[in-house]
């Protein structure tokens, strides 16, 4: 039996039911502050593929009002 054509997406947004893990740390040095992490999120769809992420930031607070 033949798998049916994924249907079309329509442009307004959905949550497709996603799911995954992720790891993310923080070191703050001084009036530095940095960010960093990774994961992998896992998609149940069939025209959708699994994939792992990455992410990081770096911030200085430059006075008490601003960061």
């Amino acid at each position: 039996m033949a798998r049916p054509e994924p249907a079309r997406q329509r442009k307004s947004f959905k949550i497709l039911g996603l799911a995954g893990a992720s790891i993310w740390l923080q070191k703050n040095v001084g009036k530095w502050t940095f960010d960093g992490g990774a994961g992998y999120q896992v998609v149940p769809q069939d025209a959708f593929r699994n994939s792992p992420f990455t992410g990081w930031r770096v911030k200085k607070e430059l006075s008490e009002q601003l960061e």
